[in-house]
Protein backbone atom coordinates (compact mmCIF):
# COMPACT_ATOMS: atom_id res chain seq x y z
CA UNK A 1 0.00 0.00 0.00
CA UNK A 2 1.40 3.39 -1.03
CA UNK A 3 1.34 5.92 1.77
CA UNK A 4 0.92 9.63 0.96
CA UNK A 5 4.13 11.51 1.22
CA UNK A 6 4.60 14.52 3.50
CA UNK A 7 4.53 16.71 0.41
CA UNK A 8 1.08 15.44 -0.58
CA UNK A 9 -0.20 15.92 2.96
CA UNK A 10 1.04 19.50 3.02
CA UNK A 11 -0.58 20.19 -0.35
CA UNK A 12 -3.91 18.74 0.83
CA UNK A 13 -3.78 20.80 4.01
CA UNK A 14 -3.02 23.93 1.99
CA UNK A 15 -6.02 23.28 -0.28
CA UNK A 16 -8.35 22.78 2.71
CA UNK A 17 -7.13 25.95 4.37
CA UNK A 18 -7.57 27.81 1.10
CA UNK A 19 -11.17 26.65 0.80
CA UNK A 20 -11.86 27.70 4.40
CA UNK A 21 -10.41 31.15 3.80
CA UNK A 22 -12.50 31.55 0.65
CA UNK A 23 -15.69 30.36 2.39
CA UNK A 24 -15.12 32.65 5.38
CA UNK A 25 -14.43 35.54 3.04
CA UNK A 26 -17.60 34.92 1.05
CA UNK A 27 -19.67 34.67 4.24
CA UNK A 28 -18.15 37.91 5.53
CA UNK A 29 -18.90 39.71 2.26
CA UNK A 30 -22.44 38.27 2.25
CA UNK A 31 -23.12 39.44 5.78
CA UNK A 32 -21.72 42.91 5.16
CA UNK A 33 -23.86 43.23 2.05
CA UNK A 34 -26.94 43.66 4.27
CA UNK A 35 -28.85 40.85 2.58
CA UNK A 36 -30.01 39.56 5.99
CA UNK A 37 -30.59 42.99 7.52
CA UNK A 38 -34.15 43.42 8.80
CA UNK A 39 -36.19 45.62 6.47
CA UNK A 40 -39.77 44.68 7.35
CA UNK A 41 -41.61 44.24 10.64
CA UNK A 42 -45.11 42.76 10.78
CA UNK A 43 -47.21 43.10 13.93
CA UNK A 44 -50.17 40.76 14.39
CA UNK A 45 -52.54 40.74 17.34
CA UNK A 46 -55.77 41.91 18.91
CA UNK A 47 -56.99 43.35 22.21
CA UNK A 48 -54.01 45.71 22.18
CA UNK A 49 -55.63 48.30 24.42
CA UNK A 50 -52.56 50.23 25.57
CA UNK A 51 -50.74 50.62 22.22
CA UNK A 52 -51.23 50.55 18.49
CA UNK A 53 -49.12 48.55 16.04
CA UNK A 54 -47.06 51.57 14.96
CA UNK A 55 -46.03 52.23 18.56
CA UNK A 56 -45.01 48.61 19.04
CA UNK A 57 -43.03 48.58 15.78
CA UNK A 58 -41.20 51.73 16.82
CA UNK A 59 -40.46 50.43 20.31
CA UNK A 60 -38.81 47.15 19.28
CA UNK A 61 -36.44 49.04 16.92
CA UNK A 62 -34.97 46.09 14.99
CA UNK A 63 -34.75 47.76 11.58
CA UNK A 64 -31.27 47.32 10.10
CA UNK A 65 -30.22 44.61 12.53
CA UNK A 66 -29.07 41.25 11.21
CA UNK A 67 -31.88 38.71 11.16
CA UNK A 68 -29.32 35.96 11.80
CA UNK A 69 -28.30 37.38 15.17
CA UNK A 70 -31.67 38.65 16.37
CA UNK A 71 -32.30 37.94 20.06
CA UNK A 72 -35.96 36.96 19.93
CA UNK A 73 -36.32 36.54 23.70
CA UNK A 74 -34.96 40.02 24.30
CA UNK A 75 -37.40 41.55 21.82
CA UNK A 76 -40.31 39.63 23.35
CA UNK A 77 -39.39 40.58 26.93
CA UNK A 78 -39.00 44.24 25.99
CA UNK A 79 -42.50 44.27 24.50
CA UNK A 80 -44.05 42.66 27.58
CA UNK A 81 -42.18 45.03 29.89
CA UNK A 82 -43.20 48.18 28.03
CA UNK A 83 -46.81 47.29 27.11
CA UNK A 84 -48.56 45.78 30.11
CA UNK A 85 -51.78 45.17 28.17
CA UNK A 86 -49.94 42.49 26.15
CA UNK A 87 -50.06 39.03 27.70
CA UNK A 88 -47.68 37.18 25.36
CA UNK A 89 -45.39 38.01 22.43
CA UNK A 90 -43.91 35.56 19.92
CA UNK A 91 -41.12 36.78 17.63
CA UNK A 92 -40.56 34.91 14.35
CA UNK A 93 -37.64 35.30 11.93
CA UNK A 94 -38.71 35.15 8.29
CA UNK A 95 -35.75 34.98 5.94
CA UNK A 96 -34.17 36.89 4.47
CA UNK A 97 -35.22 40.24 5.96
CA UNK A 98 -38.50 40.15 7.88
CA UNK A 99 -39.61 39.88 11.50
CA UNK A 100 -43.13 38.84 12.44
CA UNK A 101 -44.40 39.58 15.95
CA UNK A 102 -47.55 37.78 17.11
CA UNK A 103 -49.18 39.38 20.14
CA UNK A 104 -51.95 38.28 22.49
CA UNK A 105 -53.54 41.12 24.44
CA UNK A 106 -54.99 40.85 27.92
CA UNK A 107 -58.77 40.55 28.07
CA UNK A 108 -60.56 42.62 30.73
CA UNK A 109 -62.58 40.48 33.12
CA UNK A 110 -63.38 43.13 35.74
CA UNK A 111 -63.40 46.91 36.10
CA UNK A 112 -61.87 48.35 39.26
CA UNK A 113 -63.04 51.65 40.75
CA UNK A 114 -61.32 53.54 43.57
CA UNK A 115 -63.65 54.89 46.25
CA UNK A 116 -62.85 58.06 48.16
CA UNK A 117 -62.48 57.73 51.92
CA UNK A 118 -65.97 59.10 52.54
CA UNK A 119 -67.48 56.72 50.03
CA UNK A 120 -65.58 53.73 51.40
CA UNK A 121 -66.68 54.33 55.01
CA UNK A 122 -69.02 51.54 55.97
CA UNK A 123 -71.82 51.02 58.40
CA UNK A 124 -71.30 49.14 61.65
CA UNK A 125 -72.25 45.87 60.00
CA UNK A 126 -70.94 44.79 56.61
CA UNK A 127 -74.37 43.56 55.58
CA UNK A 128 -75.67 47.13 55.88
CA UNK A 129 -73.24 48.57 53.32
CA UNK A 130 -75.06 50.25 50.45
CA UNK A 131 -74.36 49.12 46.92
CA UNK A 132 -71.74 51.44 45.37
CA UNK A 133 -72.10 52.76 41.85
CA UNK A 134 -69.76 54.18 39.22
CA UNK A 135 -70.38 57.90 38.81
CA UNK A 136 -70.25 59.61 35.44
CA UNK A 137 -66.69 60.43 34.40
CA UNK A 138 -65.24 58.12 37.03
CA UNK A 139 -62.13 56.38 35.69
CA UNK A 140 -61.88 52.61 35.86
CA UNK A 141 -58.98 50.20 35.71
CA UNK A 142 -59.14 46.96 33.75
CA UNK A 143 -58.10 43.69 35.37
CA UNK A 144 -57.73 40.28 33.70
CA UNK A 145 -58.26 36.79 35.10
CA UNK A 146 -54.65 36.65 36.32
CA UNK A 147 -55.32 39.64 38.55
CA UNK A 148 -53.14 41.99 36.49
CA UNK A 149 -54.33 45.60 36.31
CA UNK A 150 -53.31 46.60 32.80
CA UNK A 151 -55.16 49.71 31.59
CA UNK A 152 -57.12 52.78 32.63
CA UNK A 153 -60.36 53.66 30.87
CA UNK A 154 -63.37 55.96 31.04
CA UNK A 155 -65.52 53.55 29.03
CA UNK A 156 -68.09 51.30 30.65
CA UNK A 157 -67.81 47.63 29.73
CA UNK A 158 -70.33 44.88 30.36
CA UNK A 159 -68.14 43.13 32.94
CA UNK A 160 -68.23 42.99 36.77
CA UNK A 161 -67.49 46.22 38.67
CA UNK A 162 -65.28 45.97 41.75
CA UNK A 163 -64.98 48.94 44.13
CA UNK A 164 -62.07 49.32 46.55
CA UNK A 165 -60.51 51.94 48.81
CA UNK A 166 -56.87 51.61 47.76
CA UNK A 167 -54.71 53.12 45.07
CA UNK A 168 -54.58 51.15 41.83
CA UNK A 169 -51.45 51.02 39.71
CA UNK A 170 -51.55 49.68 36.13
CA UNK A 171 -49.00 46.93 35.64
CA UNK A 172 -49.38 45.65 39.19
CA UNK A 173 -51.45 42.98 40.87
CA UNK A 174 -53.66 43.67 43.85
CA UNK A 175 -51.91 42.86 47.12
CA UNK A 176 -51.78 39.21 48.13
CA UNK A 177 -53.00 37.88 44.79
CA UNK A 178 -56.44 39.21 45.69
CA UNK A 179 -57.21 39.84 42.03
CA UNK A 180 -57.06 36.14 41.19
CA UNK A 181 -59.22 35.29 44.21
CA UNK A 182 -61.77 37.94 43.25
CA UNK A 183 -61.95 36.62 39.70
CA UNK A 184 -62.48 33.07 40.96
CA UNK A 185 -65.33 34.23 43.21
CA UNK A 186 -67.02 36.25 40.47
CA UNK A 187 -66.88 33.33 38.04
CA UNK A 188 -68.44 30.96 40.58
CA UNK A 189 -71.09 33.49 41.58
CA UNK A 190 -72.18 33.64 37.93
CA UNK A 191 -72.11 29.83 37.65
CA UNK A 192 -74.42 29.61 40.66
CA UNK A 193 -76.94 31.81 38.85
CA UNK A 194 -76.37 34.91 40.96
CA UNK A 195 -75.60 38.49 39.94
CA UNK A 196 -71.89 39.35 39.99
CA UNK A 197 -72.24 42.84 38.51
CA UNK A 198 -71.16 44.80 41.60
CA UNK A 199 -68.84 43.99 44.47
CA UNK A 200 -66.67 45.87 46.94
CA UNK A 201 -63.44 45.17 48.81
CA UNK A 202 -63.43 46.42 52.39
CA UNK A 203 -60.27 45.65 54.35
CA UNK A 204 -59.72 42.00 53.41
CA UNK A 205 -63.36 41.21 52.78
CA UNK A 206 -65.11 40.91 49.43
CA UNK A 207 -68.78 41.89 49.47
CA UNK A 208 -70.81 40.73 46.47
CA UNK A 209 -74.04 42.72 46.06
CA UNK A 210 -76.12 39.90 44.68
CA UNK A 211 -79.36 38.53 46.06
CA UNK A 212 -78.46 37.28 48.60
CA UNK A 213 -75.61 39.62 49.52
CA UNK A 214 -72.47 37.54 50.16
CA UNK A 215 -69.29 38.28 52.13
CA UNK A 216 -65.99 36.45 51.55
CA UNK A 217 -62.73 36.63 53.50
CA UNK A 218 -59.89 37.09 51.00
CA UNK A 219 -57.32 36.05 53.63
CA UNK A 220 -58.86 32.63 54.07
CA UNK A 221 -59.32 29.61 51.79
CA UNK A 222 -61.50 30.89 48.95
CA UNK A 223 -62.21 27.41 47.60
CA UNK A 224 -63.61 26.31 50.97
CA UNK A 225 -65.84 29.40 51.14
CA UNK A 226 -67.12 28.79 47.61
CA UNK A 227 -67.90 25.18 48.52
CA UNK A 228 -69.85 26.36 51.60
CA UNK A 229 -71.76 28.86 49.47
CA UNK A 230 -72.69 26.19 46.95
CA UNK A 231 -74.02 23.93 49.71
CA UNK A 232 -76.05 26.74 51.31
CA UNK A 233 -77.61 27.69 47.97
CA UNK A 234 -78.40 24.06 47.18
CA UNK A 235 -80.19 23.52 50.51
CA UNK A 236 -82.08 26.81 50.15
CA UNK A 237 -83.26 25.78 46.70
CA UNK A 238 -84.43 22.37 47.90
CA UNK A 239 -86.30 23.89 50.86
CA UNK A 240 -87.65 26.80 48.76
CA UNK A 241 -86.09 29.34 51.12
CA UNK A 242 -85.21 32.88 50.05
CA UNK A 243 -81.91 34.14 51.43
CA UNK A 244 -81.04 37.75 52.17
CA UNK A 245 -77.47 37.55 53.41
CA UNK A 246 -74.62 35.00 53.62
CA UNK A 247 -71.46 35.70 55.63
CA UNK A 248 -68.70 33.20 54.80
CA UNK A 249 -66.01 34.75 57.00
CA UNK A 250 -66.50 32.22 59.77
CA UNK A 251 -66.09 28.46 60.10
CA UNK A 252 -69.86 28.30 60.46
CA UNK A 253 -71.30 30.72 57.88
CA UNK A 254 -73.97 33.15 59.03
CA UNK A 255 -77.15 33.01 56.96
CA UNK A 256 -80.01 35.49 57.12
CA UNK A 257 -83.34 34.50 55.62
CA UNK A 258 -85.44 36.94 53.63
CA UNK A 259 -88.80 37.86 55.20
CA UNK A 260 -91.58 35.65 53.92
CA UNK A 261 -94.26 37.36 51.92
CA UNK A 262 -97.67 37.28 53.54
Amino acid sequence: MVRPTKKRKSKLLFIILGFLVIIIGLISIFLKSGFFNIKYTEILGNNLICADKDQITSSIDVQGQSLLFLDRNKVSNNILKKFICIKSASVLQIFPDKVKVELVGRIPDAMLFTLKNSEATTAGLLEEIATPSAKAGMDAYLMDQEGVVFAKTSERLDIPNVFLDEDIMPGKKLDGNRGEKIFKVLVKIREFGLDNTTSQIYNNFLIVFSLPKIIFNLNEDINAQIASLQLILKIAKIDHINLEFIDLRFDKPIVKFAPQKK
